[in-house]
Protein backbone atom coordinates (compact mmCIF):
# COMPACT_ATOMS: atom_id res chain seq x y z
CA UNK A 1 0.00 0.00 0.00
CA UNK A 2 2.85 2.63 0.67
CA UNK A 3 6.35 3.08 -1.22
CA UNK A 4 8.96 1.79 0.92
CA UNK A 5 10.38 5.31 1.07
CA UNK A 6 7.30 6.23 3.19
CA UNK A 7 6.87 6.94 6.56
CA UNK A 8 3.79 4.82 8.18
CA UNK A 9 2.00 7.49 10.06
CA UNK A 10 0.40 5.04 12.84
CA UNK A 11 -3.06 6.44 14.54
CA UNK A 12 -2.63 9.92 16.25
CA UNK A 13 -6.18 9.83 17.91
CA UNK A 14 -7.66 13.59 19.67
CA UNK A 15 -7.59 12.11 22.64
CA UNK A 16 -6.73 13.60 26.07
CA UNK A 17 -2.84 12.78 26.35
CA UNK A 18 -0.84 14.39 28.73
CA UNK A 19 2.55 13.87 27.32
CA UNK A 20 2.37 11.64 24.29
CA UNK A 21 5.55 9.46 23.81
CA UNK A 22 7.59 10.08 20.56
CA UNK A 23 6.82 8.47 17.18
CA UNK A 24 9.75 7.07 15.55
CA UNK A 25 9.78 6.29 11.45
CA UNK A 26 12.34 4.89 9.49
CA UNK A 27 13.37 5.02 5.78
CA UNK A 28 16.09 4.03 3.62
CA UNK A 29 17.70 7.17 3.89
CA UNK A 30 16.57 8.48 7.62
CA UNK A 31 15.27 8.30 10.78
CA UNK A 32 12.57 11.01 11.88
CA UNK A 33 10.70 11.15 15.20
CA UNK A 34 7.56 12.84 15.83
CA UNK A 35 5.34 14.04 19.04
CA UNK A 36 1.77 15.82 18.38
CA UNK A 37 2.85 16.02 14.58
CA UNK A 38 5.46 17.83 15.13
CA UNK A 39 8.56 16.81 13.44
CA UNK A 40 11.25 17.00 16.37
CA UNK A 41 14.70 14.96 15.00
CA UNK A 42 15.97 13.74 11.22
CA UNK A 43 18.94 11.35 11.81
CA UNK A 44 20.47 10.33 8.23
CA UNK A 45 22.42 7.37 7.14
CA UNK A 46 25.64 8.78 8.87
CA UNK A 47 24.34 9.29 12.03
CA UNK A 48 23.93 12.66 12.02
CA UNK A 49 21.39 14.06 14.36
CA UNK A 50 19.63 17.63 13.22
CA UNK A 51 16.91 18.69 15.61
CA UNK A 52 14.51 21.87 15.99
CA UNK A 53 15.95 25.26 16.54
CA UNK A 54 14.50 25.47 19.78
CA UNK A 55 16.43 22.24 21.19
CA UNK A 56 19.33 22.24 18.81
CA UNK A 57 22.81 21.83 19.89
CA UNK A 58 25.19 24.30 18.03
CA UNK A 59 25.61 23.69 14.33
CA UNK A 60 23.11 21.09 14.22
CA UNK A 61 19.20 22.29 13.22
CA UNK A 62 16.48 21.94 11.09
CA UNK A 63 14.81 24.88 8.88
CA UNK A 64 11.13 24.32 7.99
CA UNK A 65 9.79 25.95 5.03
CA UNK A 66 6.84 28.39 5.40
CA UNK A 67 3.12 26.50 3.97
CA UNK A 68 2.23 30.14 2.80
CA UNK A 69 2.58 28.50 -0.88
CA UNK A 70 -0.19 26.16 -0.13
CA UNK A 71 -2.75 29.09 -0.05
CA UNK A 72 -4.05 28.36 -3.68
CA UNK A 73 -5.55 25.40 -2.57
CA UNK A 74 -8.46 26.86 -1.33
CA UNK A 75 -11.31 25.28 -3.63
CA UNK A 76 -12.82 23.43 -0.71
CA UNK A 77 -13.34 20.19 0.90
CA UNK A 78 -12.59 17.37 -1.05
CA UNK A 79 -14.15 14.05 -1.39
CA UNK A 80 -12.88 10.58 -2.78
CA UNK A 81 -14.88 6.90 -3.25
CA UNK A 82 -12.99 4.32 -2.79
CA UNK A 83 -9.80 3.21 -4.47
CA UNK A 84 -9.68 6.61 -6.39
CA UNK A 85 -6.99 8.91 -5.92
CA UNK A 86 -6.21 12.75 -6.21
CA UNK A 87 -2.56 13.94 -6.55
CA UNK A 88 -1.54 18.12 -5.82
CA UNK A 89 1.57 19.12 -6.40
CA UNK A 90 2.89 22.63 -5.27
CA UNK A 91 5.90 24.88 -6.45
CA UNK A 92 6.94 28.62 -5.81
CA UNK A 93 9.57 27.69 -2.58
CA UNK A 94 10.57 31.09 -2.15
CA UNK A 95 14.50 30.91 -2.31
CA UNK A 96 14.17 27.27 -3.50
CA UNK A 97 13.99 27.34 -7.04
CA UNK A 98 13.08 24.07 -8.76
CA UNK A 99 11.76 22.41 -5.14
CA UNK A 100 8.27 20.71 -5.56
CA UNK A 101 6.22 19.26 -3.13
CA UNK A 102 3.11 16.58 -4.03
CA UNK A 103 0.36 14.91 -1.76
CA UNK A 104 -1.35 11.85 -2.78
CA UNK A 105 -4.98 11.21 -0.90
CA UNK A 106 -6.05 7.81 -1.72
CA UNK A 107 -8.87 5.96 -0.43
CA UNK A 108 -7.23 2.28 -0.50
CA UNK A 109 -10.44 0.22 0.59
CA UNK A 110 -13.39 0.63 2.77
CA UNK A 111 -12.81 3.04 5.57
CA UNK A 112 -9.06 3.05 5.12
CA UNK A 113 -7.54 6.44 3.94
CA UNK A 114 -4.02 6.72 3.03
CA UNK A 115 -2.10 10.11 2.74
CA UNK A 116 1.33 10.28 1.02
CA UNK A 117 3.56 12.96 0.69
CA UNK A 118 6.93 14.08 -0.87
CA UNK A 119 9.07 16.97 -1.47
CA UNK A 120 12.13 17.36 -3.36
CA UNK A 121 14.43 20.03 -4.41
CA UNK A 122 17.66 20.45 -6.52
CA UNK A 123 19.20 22.71 -3.84
CA UNK A 124 22.56 21.06 -1.83
CA UNK A 125 21.28 20.84 1.84
CA UNK A 126 18.09 20.45 1.03
CA UNK A 127 15.85 17.20 1.66
CA UNK A 128 12.45 16.02 0.77
CA UNK A 129 11.08 14.07 3.57
CA UNK A 130 8.00 11.83 2.31
CA UNK A 131 5.39 9.96 4.89
CA UNK A 132 2.46 8.81 4.52
CA UNK A 133 -1.16 7.92 6.87
CA UNK A 134 -2.30 4.74 6.55
CA UNK A 135 -5.53 2.51 7.88
CA UNK A 136 -7.17 5.51 9.51
CA UNK A 137 -10.79 4.09 10.52
CA UNK A 138 -13.71 6.53 9.83
CA UNK A 139 -14.52 7.24 13.20
CA UNK A 140 -11.49 8.63 14.11
CA UNK A 141 -9.66 12.06 13.33
CA UNK A 142 -6.33 12.47 13.48
CA UNK A 143 -3.69 15.12 13.33
CA UNK A 144 -2.01 15.59 10.02
CA UNK A 145 2.20 15.06 10.98
CA UNK A 146 3.46 18.50 10.39
CA UNK A 147 2.95 22.24 11.83
CA UNK A 148 -0.04 22.51 9.36
CA UNK A 149 -2.72 21.88 11.98
CA UNK A 150 -4.70 20.08 9.48
CA UNK A 151 -7.38 17.68 10.77
CA UNK A 152 -8.81 14.76 9.35
CA UNK A 153 -12.72 14.11 9.65
CA UNK A 154 -15.37 11.43 8.77
CA UNK A 155 -18.46 13.83 7.61
CA UNK A 156 -20.41 10.56 6.25
CA UNK A 157 -20.41 6.94 6.29
CA UNK A 158 -20.20 4.28 4.47
CA UNK A 159 -18.37 4.30 1.47
CA UNK A 160 -16.93 7.97 0.84
CA UNK A 161 -14.25 9.86 2.40
CA UNK A 162 -14.69 13.38 2.89
CA UNK A 163 -12.06 15.69 4.58
CA UNK A 164 -11.31 19.21 5.37
CA UNK A 165 -8.85 21.72 5.08
CA UNK A 166 -8.32 24.19 7.88
CA UNK A 167 -6.03 26.00 6.77
CA UNK A 168 -3.28 25.62 3.46
CA UNK A 169 -1.54 22.32 3.64
CA UNK A 170 2.08 22.51 4.59
CA UNK A 171 4.46 20.22 2.89
CA UNK A 172 7.26 18.60 5.08
CA UNK A 173 10.12 20.07 3.08
CA UNK A 174 13.03 20.52 5.21
CA UNK A 175 16.32 22.44 5.11
CA UNK A 176 18.86 21.48 6.81
CA UNK A 177 20.99 24.00 8.41
CA UNK A 178 24.31 25.42 8.27
CA UNK A 179 26.45 23.42 10.05
CA UNK A 180 30.05 22.02 10.02
CA UNK A 181 30.17 17.99 8.51
CA UNK A 182 33.72 17.45 9.65
CA UNK A 183 36.28 18.94 11.91
CA UNK A 184 39.67 17.78 13.37
CA UNK A 185 39.24 15.52 16.32
CA UNK A 186 40.86 17.95 18.80
CA UNK A 187 38.00 20.86 17.86
CA UNK A 188 34.20 21.17 18.78
CA UNK A 189 31.86 23.43 17.13
CA UNK A 190 31.24 26.42 19.29
CA UNK A 191 28.44 28.15 17.13
CA UNK A 192 26.80 28.73 13.70
CA UNK A 193 24.93 31.08 12.08
CA UNK A 194 23.39 32.13 8.49
CA UNK A 195 21.67 34.52 7.50
CA UNK A 196 21.71 37.11 3.95
CA UNK A 197 24.45 35.65 2.34
CA UNK A 198 26.65 35.51 4.97
CA UNK A 199 27.34 32.11 7.49
CA UNK A 200 29.58 31.75 10.69
CA UNK A 201 31.12 28.88 11.74
CA UNK A 202 32.84 29.61 15.17
CA UNK A 203 34.54 26.84 16.68
CA UNK A 204 36.93 26.05 20.16
CA UNK A 205 39.46 23.30 21.12
CA UNK A 206 38.45 20.52 23.13
CA UNK A 207 39.32 20.48 26.79
CA UNK A 208 42.67 19.86 27.20
CA UNK A 209 42.89 20.60 30.84
CA UNK A 210 46.49 20.55 32.86
CA UNK A 211 44.74 21.31 36.35
CA UNK A 212 40.75 21.06 36.80
CA UNK A 213 40.36 23.31 39.86
CA UNK A 214 36.76 21.82 41.26
CA UNK A 215 38.78 18.12 41.30
CA UNK A 216 41.71 19.62 42.86
CA UNK A 217 40.02 21.39 45.68
CA UNK A 218 41.08 19.30 48.56
CA UNK A 219 44.52 20.46 47.31
CA UNK A 220 44.10 24.27 47.56
CA UNK A 221 45.10 26.86 50.17
CA UNK A 222 41.57 28.31 50.78
CA UNK A 223 41.60 31.51 52.94
CA UNK A 224 38.95 34.32 54.23
CA UNK A 225 40.11 38.15 54.61
CA UNK A 226 37.75 40.52 55.95
CA UNK A 227 38.52 44.02 55.53
CA UNK A 228 38.59 45.32 58.87
CA UNK A 229 40.47 42.05 60.40
CA UNK A 230 43.33 39.70 60.06
CA UNK A 231 42.77 37.22 57.75
CA UNK A 232 42.27 32.73 58.07
CA UNK A 233 43.89 30.49 55.89
CA UNK A 234 42.90 26.73 55.76
CA UNK A 235 43.86 23.23 53.73
CA UNK A 236 40.98 21.98 51.14
CA UNK A 237 37.15 23.04 50.95
CA UNK A 238 35.69 25.13 53.91
CA UNK A 239 34.91 27.88 55.78
CA UNK A 240 36.16 30.42 58.40
CA UNK A 241 33.97 31.63 61.38
CA UNK A 242 33.12 35.10 59.22
CA UNK A 243 31.14 32.71 56.95
CA UNK A 244 33.84 33.42 54.14
CA UNK A 245 35.12 30.00 51.60
CA UNK A 246 34.73 28.27 49.01
CA UNK A 247 33.49 24.82 49.27
CA UNK A 248 32.65 21.52 46.55
CA UNK A 249 29.49 21.70 45.14
CA UNK A 250 29.90 18.43 42.84
CA UNK A 251 29.96 18.04 39.35
CA UNK A 252 32.33 20.60 38.68
CA UNK A 253 31.20 22.95 40.83
CA UNK A 254 32.78 25.33 43.25
CA UNK A 255 30.48 27.53 45.43
CA UNK A 256 32.10 30.34 47.68
CA UNK A 257 30.90 32.85 49.84
CA UNK A 258 32.55 36.13 50.87
CA UNK A 259 32.92 36.84 54.40
CA UNK A 260 29.52 38.00 56.00
CA UNK A 261 29.34 37.56 59.92
CA UNK A 262 32.13 40.25 59.95
CA UNK A 263 31.76 44.51 59.85
CA UNK A 264 32.50 45.30 56.10
CA UNK A 265 32.88 41.76 54.64
CA UNK A 266 35.72 40.89 52.87
CA UNK A 267 37.38 38.37 50.38
CA UNK A 268 37.24 34.74 50.19
CA UNK A 269 39.92 32.87 47.95
CA UNK A 270 41.13 29.22 46.84
CA UNK A 271 45.05 29.09 45.99
CA UNK A 272 46.45 26.38 43.60
CA UNK A 273 50.08 25.78 42.55
CA UNK A 274 50.74 24.32 39.15
CA UNK A 275 53.51 23.42 36.98
CA UNK A 276 52.36 25.20 33.35
CA UNK A 277 53.32 23.80 30.45
CA UNK A 278 55.87 25.28 28.02
CA UNK A 279 53.83 25.33 24.50
CA UNK A 280 51.04 25.99 22.98
CA UNK A 281 48.51 28.90 24.32
CA UNK A 282 47.35 28.22 27.83
CA UNK A 283 44.24 29.89 29.62
CA UNK A 284 42.88 29.71 33.09
CA UNK A 285 38.76 29.76 32.49
CA UNK A 286 35.64 29.56 34.70
CA UNK A 287 31.98 30.24 34.08
CA UNK A 288 30.80 32.12 36.97
CA UNK A 289 27.04 32.81 38.14
CA UNK A 290 25.10 33.48 41.03
CA UNK A 291 23.24 30.30 42.80
CA UNK A 292 19.39 29.91 42.12
CA UNK A 293 17.78 32.20 44.49
CA UNK A 294 20.45 35.31 44.58
CA UNK A 295 19.21 37.25 42.32
CA UNK A 296 15.52 37.70 43.31
CA UNK A 297 14.63 41.30 44.40
CA UNK A 298 15.97 42.53 47.66
CA UNK A 299 18.93 40.21 47.59
CA UNK A 300 22.37 40.03 46.41
CA UNK A 301 23.53 43.12 44.09
CA UNK A 302 26.05 40.56 42.56
CA UNK A 303 29.45 39.10 43.50
CA UNK A 304 32.77 40.36 42.03
CA UNK A 305 34.76 37.38 40.81
CA UNK A 306 38.55 37.61 39.91
CA UNK A 307 41.30 35.02 39.01
CA UNK A 308 44.74 35.98 38.94
CA UNK A 309 48.12 34.04 38.73
CA UNK A 310 51.49 35.34 39.81
CA UNK A 311 55.34 33.87 38.96
CA UNK A 312 55.83 35.60 42.40
CA UNK A 313 57.46 38.36 40.44
CA UNK A 314 54.40 39.75 38.81
CA UNK A 315 50.21 39.22 38.84
CA UNK A 316 48.41 38.73 36.14
CA UNK A 317 44.38 38.91 36.59
CA UNK A 318 41.11 39.61 35.37
CA UNK A 319 38.26 40.42 37.34
CA UNK A 320 34.62 40.63 36.45
CA UNK A 321 30.87 42.00 38.26
CA UNK A 322 28.46 39.33 37.95
CA UNK A 323 24.74 39.95 39.34
CA UNK A 324 23.19 36.94 37.22
CA UNK A 325 22.36 33.16 37.80
CA UNK A 326 23.33 32.84 33.96
CA UNK A 327 26.32 31.82 33.55
CA UNK A 328 29.07 34.12 32.19
CA UNK A 329 32.77 33.18 31.27
CA UNK A 330 35.96 34.38 32.57
CA UNK A 331 38.97 34.11 31.51
CA UNK A 332 42.66 35.31 31.81
CA UNK A 333 45.80 34.02 29.86
CA UNK A 334 48.90 32.63 31.34
CA UNK A 335 50.58 31.97 28.44
CA UNK A 336 53.23 34.60 29.34
CA UNK A 337 53.62 32.19 32.78
CA UNK A 338 53.90 28.99 30.54
CA UNK A 339 56.75 26.37 31.67
CA UNK A 340 56.98 28.12 34.63
CA UNK A 341 55.14 27.11 38.51
CA UNK A 342 52.92 29.76 39.24
CA UNK A 343 50.07 30.19 41.59
CA UNK A 344 46.84 31.01 40.29
CA UNK A 345 43.80 31.94 42.64
CA UNK A 346 39.98 32.00 42.23
CA UNK A 347 38.16 35.13 44.40
CA UNK A 348 35.26 36.75 45.39
CA UNK A 349 33.93 39.77 47.10
CA UNK A 350 30.49 42.01 47.33
CA UNK A 351 29.55 43.82 44.85
CA UNK A 352 29.68 47.69 44.87
CA UNK A 353 27.70 48.02 47.23
CA UNK A 354 29.98 46.46 49.44
CA UNK A 355 26.86 43.69 50.88
CA UNK A 356 27.41 40.01 51.46
CA UNK A 357 23.92 39.19 51.48
CA UNK A 358 23.06 36.33 49.64
CA UNK A 359 26.34 36.44 47.70
CA UNK A 360 26.11 32.78 46.86
CA UNK A 361 28.48 32.66 44.01
CA UNK A 362 29.16 29.89 42.03
CA UNK A 363 32.36 28.81 39.69
CA UNK A 364 31.33 26.73 36.99
CA UNK A 365 34.20 24.08 35.50
CA UNK A 366 37.00 26.22 36.59
CA UNK A 367 40.02 24.74 34.81
CA UNK A 368 43.47 25.59 33.61
CA UNK A 369 43.62 24.44 30.23
CA UNK A 370 46.22 24.50 26.78
CA UNK A 371 44.84 25.70 23.30
CA UNK A 372 46.33 26.21 20.04
CA UNK A 373 45.53 27.14 16.76
CA UNK A 374 46.86 25.97 13.76
CA UNK A 375 46.14 25.53 9.95
CA UNK A 376 43.12 22.44 9.19
CA UNK A 377 40.61 21.39 6.77
CA UNK A 378 36.90 22.03 7.78
CA UNK A 379 33.67 20.80 5.94
CA UNK A 380 30.35 22.14 6.24
CA UNK A 381 27.23 21.99 4.44
CA UNK A 382 23.64 23.85 4.52
CA UNK A 383 25.20 27.27 3.42
CA UNK A 384 24.17 27.80 -0.31
CA UNK A 385 26.60 28.86 -2.71
CA UNK A 386 29.38 30.50 -1.01
CA UNK A 387 31.78 32.42 -2.78
CA UNK A 388 34.54 33.40 -0.78
CA UNK A 389 35.37 32.34 3.03
CA UNK A 390 37.68 34.33 5.31
CA UNK A 391 39.28 34.40 8.58
CA UNK A 392 41.48 35.57 10.89
CA UNK A 393 44.37 35.40 8.48
CA UNK A 394 42.62 36.71 5.55
CA UNK A 395 41.24 35.04 2.61
CA UNK A 396 40.87 31.41 1.79
CA UNK A 397 39.44 29.08 -1.23
CA UNK A 398 36.75 27.01 -1.26
CA UNK A 399 36.33 23.91 -2.53
CA UNK A 400 32.89 21.77 -3.13
CA UNK A 401 33.54 17.68 -2.13
CA UNK A 402 30.25 16.43 -3.02
CA UNK A 403 27.66 17.79 -1.41
CA UNK A 404 30.02 19.81 0.95
CA UNK A 405 32.44 22.60 1.22
CA UNK A 406 36.04 22.47 2.00
CA UNK A 407 38.79 25.17 3.14
CA UNK A 408 41.59 25.16 5.44
CA UNK A 409 41.49 27.84 7.74
CA UNK A 410 43.38 28.47 11.50
CA UNK A 411 41.44 26.73 13.95
CA UNK A 412 40.03 27.26 16.27
CA UNK A 413 38.56 30.27 15.31
CA UNK A 414 35.84 31.70 13.39
CA UNK A 415 35.22 31.17 9.19
CA UNK A 416 33.44 33.59 7.47
CA UNK A 417 31.53 32.53 4.56
CA UNK A 418 30.10 34.80 1.40
CA UNK A 419 28.01 33.91 -0.89
CA UNK A 420 29.30 36.50 -3.51
CA UNK A 421 32.85 38.29 -3.23
CA UNK A 422 32.78 41.66 -1.02
CA UNK A 423 32.71 44.69 -2.69
CA UNK A 424 35.87 47.59 -2.81
CA UNK A 425 34.86 50.82 -0.55
CA UNK A 426 36.00 54.10 -1.14
CA UNK A 427 37.64 55.85 2.00
CA UNK A 428 36.53 57.73 4.28
CA UNK A 429 33.70 55.29 4.96
CA UNK A 430 31.01 55.94 7.03
CA UNK A 431 29.94 52.75 8.50
CA UNK A 432 26.54 54.38 9.91
CA UNK A 433 24.91 54.49 5.92
CA UNK A 434 26.88 51.28 4.81
CA UNK A 435 24.76 48.07 4.42
CA UNK A 436 25.28 45.67 7.30
CA UNK A 437 23.85 41.96 8.81
CA UNK A 438 22.87 42.21 11.85
CA UNK A 439 22.01 38.84 14.23
CA UNK A 440 21.21 38.25 17.62
CA UNK A 441 22.93 35.64 19.88
CA UNK A 442 22.59 34.48 23.34
CA UNK A 443 25.47 34.21 25.90
CA UNK A 444 25.92 30.35 24.72
CA UNK A 445 26.61 31.62 21.39
CA UNK A 446 23.13 30.68 19.52
CA UNK A 447 21.08 32.73 17.69
CA UNK A 448 17.95 34.45 19.13
CA UNK A 449 15.01 35.30 16.63
CA UNK A 450 12.74 37.36 17.92
CA UNK A 451 14.60 38.66 21.03
CA UNK A 452 13.13 41.47 23.02
CA UNK A 453 14.00 44.69 22.45
CA UNK A 454 17.39 43.64 20.22
CA UNK A 455 18.00 46.25 17.54
CA UNK A 456 20.84 47.90 15.78
CA UNK A 457 19.81 51.06 13.63
CA UNK A 458 21.52 54.46 12.17
CA UNK A 459 20.52 57.11 14.32
CA UNK A 460 22.01 60.94 14.95
CA UNK A 461 23.37 61.44 17.82
CA UNK A 462 23.58 65.35 19.32
CA UNK A 463 27.27 66.29 20.68
CA UNK A 464 28.25 69.55 21.21
CA UNK A 465 25.59 71.33 19.48
CA UNK A 466 25.95 69.40 16.31
CA UNK A 467 24.37 66.18 14.96
CA UNK A 468 26.69 63.29 14.30
CA UNK A 469 26.13 60.47 12.53
CA UNK A 470 25.89 57.04 13.98
CA UNK A 471 24.49 53.45 15.11
CA UNK A 472 22.22 52.87 17.86
CA UNK A 473 22.41 49.43 19.10
CA UNK A 474 20.59 46.93 22.12
CA UNK A 475 21.43 43.92 22.77
CA UNK A 476 19.28 41.15 23.84
CA UNK A 477 18.80 40.11 27.33
CA UNK A 478 22.20 38.19 28.73
CA UNK A 479 23.16 38.42 25.03
CA UNK A 480 24.95 40.29 21.80
CA UNK A 481 23.76 42.08 18.79
CA UNK A 482 26.17 41.97 16.25
CA UNK A 483 26.51 44.12 12.96
CA UNK A 484 28.76 42.56 10.74
CA UNK A 485 30.07 44.70 7.36
CA UNK A 486 31.76 42.33 4.41
CA UNK A 487 34.60 45.00 2.39
CA UNK A 488 37.33 44.90 0.95
CA UNK A 489 39.57 47.35 1.85
CA UNK A 490 41.59 49.95 -0.53
CA UNK A 491 45.56 49.40 -0.62
CA UNK A 492 46.19 52.34 1.67
CA UNK A 493 46.54 51.33 4.91
CA UNK A 494 43.18 52.62 7.40
CA UNK A 495 42.14 52.55 10.60
CA UNK A 496 38.80 52.37 12.32
CA UNK A 497 37.49 54.80 14.72
CA UNK A 498 34.31 56.17 16.62
CA UNK A 499 33.13 56.67 19.72
CA UNK A 500 31.19 54.62 22.61
CA UNK A 501 28.80 55.21 25.25
CA UNK A 502 25.46 54.84 26.87
CA UNK A 503 22.62 57.42 25.45
CA UNK A 504 21.70 60.09 28.34
CA UNK A 505 19.59 58.79 30.48
CA UNK A 506 20.46 54.93 30.88
CA UNK A 507 21.05 52.97 34.38
CA UNK A 508 22.44 50.09 32.46
CA UNK A 509 24.99 48.10 34.19
CA UNK A 510 27.33 47.97 31.62
CA UNK A 511 27.93 46.83 27.93
CA UNK A 512 30.73 45.71 26.15
CA UNK A 513 31.51 47.43 22.96
CA UNK A 514 33.14 44.92 21.03
CA UNK A 515 35.17 44.87 17.64
CA UNK A 516 36.48 42.34 15.37
CA UNK A 517 37.81 41.67 11.91
CA UNK A 518 37.29 38.14 10.33
CA UNK A 519 36.36 37.23 14.28
CA UNK A 520 39.60 38.25 15.39
CA UNK A 521 39.10 40.66 18.48
CA UNK A 522 40.73 44.24 17.70
CA UNK A 523 38.82 46.37 20.82
CA UNK A 524 36.92 45.44 23.72
CA UNK A 525 35.74 48.55 26.04
CA UNK A 526 32.91 48.12 28.97
CA UNK A 527 31.34 51.16 29.09
CA UNK A 528 28.81 52.40 31.91
CA UNK A 529 26.80 55.52 32.19
CA UNK A 530 29.12 58.61 31.82
CA UNK A 531 31.73 59.82 29.38
CA UNK A 532 31.53 58.51 25.94
CA UNK A 533 35.49 57.03 25.40
CA UNK A 534 37.28 56.79 21.78
CA UNK A 535 38.12 53.55 19.85
CA UNK A 536 40.70 53.86 17.37
CA UNK A 537 41.90 50.82 15.73
CA UNK A 538 45.20 49.85 12.68
CA UNK A 539 42.99 47.96 10.18
CA UNK A 540 46.79 47.78 8.13
CA UNK A 541 46.86 43.73 8.41
CA UNK A 542 43.41 43.66 6.18
CA UNK A 543 45.08 46.28 3.82
CA UNK A 544 43.72 45.04 -0.05
CA UNK A 545 41.98 42.36 1.27
CA UNK A 546 38.27 41.39 2.26
CA UNK A 547 37.26 41.13 5.78
CA UNK A 548 34.39 41.45 7.55
CA UNK A 549 34.23 44.13 10.27
CA UNK A 550 32.04 43.35 13.25
CA UNK A 551 30.40 45.87 15.87
CA UNK A 552 28.98 43.61 18.61
CA UNK A 553 27.07 45.45 21.60
CA UNK A 554 27.08 42.91 24.67
CA UNK A 555 24.82 42.70 27.70
CA UNK A 556 27.39 41.99 30.31
CA UNK A 557 24.81 40.71 32.25
CA UNK A 558 20.75 41.81 32.31
CA UNK A 559 19.84 44.39 29.61
CA UNK A 560 18.02 46.82 31.51
CA UNK A 561 18.38 50.44 29.82
CA UNK A 562 21.52 49.13 27.61
CA UNK A 563 21.13 52.43 25.05
CA UNK A 564 24.35 51.59 23.69
CA UNK A 565 25.81 54.28 21.06
CA UNK A 566 28.29 53.63 18.21
CA UNK A 567 29.14 57.54 17.61
CA UNK A 568 30.99 58.15 13.91
CA UNK A 569 31.66 54.75 13.20
CA UNK A 570 34.15 55.28 10.06
CA UNK A 571 37.05 53.93 8.34
CA UNK A 572 39.24 56.50 7.24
Amino acid sequence: MLCPSSFLISLLLLANVPDPQPLDIKTPRLTARFRCGFLLELRDRRGTVYVRPADATPGLGIHRISGEHHAGLSEGPSTLADRSEVRRQYGGFSGLEGAKAQTTYRAAAEEELVLTQSATSPQPGVWGVSWSIGRIPLEYAVIVPGRSGIRLTADSPGRRHQFDYPIGWEAQLVVIAFHAVSLPDDVVCAGVVAQDGLAILRTRSRSNTVLDLAEQIDWAVCGSKPYSQAGREWKGPGSADDGGGFTDSSGGVLAAHPPWKTEGSGIAYARYQVDLPRDGRVVLTSGVALAEGAEQPGRSDGVTFRISATDGNRQWKQEIHHASETPQTLQLDLTPLAGKKATVELAVEPGPKRSPSFDWARWLQPRVEKSGQREAAVAFAGSGACALAVDSQGERPILRDGASLRTDALLPGSVFLLREPPQAVRLPLDLAAQPRTVMFLDDSGRELTGAEHAAIRPEPFAEDGQRKPGLFAHPPNHGQTLAHFPMRLPAEPARFTCRVGLREGSRSEGVLFIVEANGRELARQRMTPGPWQPLSLDLSPWTDRAVVLSLITDSDGPFSFDWACWCEPKIE
